[in-house]
């Protein structure tokens, strides 16, 4: 997918989205980001990854700083450039980049 979901609740909830799948005959796709935050998705060409270097995903962009989800500790967990944080392939981030750019998963 091109497009990360952020859904927030107060209580449990059920929700359900249509989602359409990439088919494998599909060229790599590329998203255009703004300057500032952007919700991307973490899409590999190998279904079931390994975590992916954040430095090596985020390859080309003027990243600061972003930020996942932890389902599990409900928390936000924080990755920085030139560190050894990674970004997990089906999961969403909050990145934040000084200028527009493009993201080549």
């Amino acid at each position: 997918s091109l497009t990360a979901y952020w859904v927030h609740a107060t209580g449990v909830v059920t929700q359900s989205v249509d989602l359409v799948g990439a088919s494998s005959a599909e060229t790599p796709v590329s998203i255009d980001l703004v300057a500032g935050w952007n919700l991307v998705p973490v899409r590999t060409q190998e279904v079931g990854s390994d975590p992916v270097d954040a430095d090596d995903y985020f390859s080309g962009l003027s990243w600061t700083r972003a930020y996942g989800y932890n389902n599990t500790t409900q928390v936000f967990e924080a990755v920085l450039p030139g560190t050894d944080g990674t970004v997990a392939e089906n999961n969403g981030y909050w990145v934040y980049v000084q200028s527009a750019g493009v993201l080549v998963p």
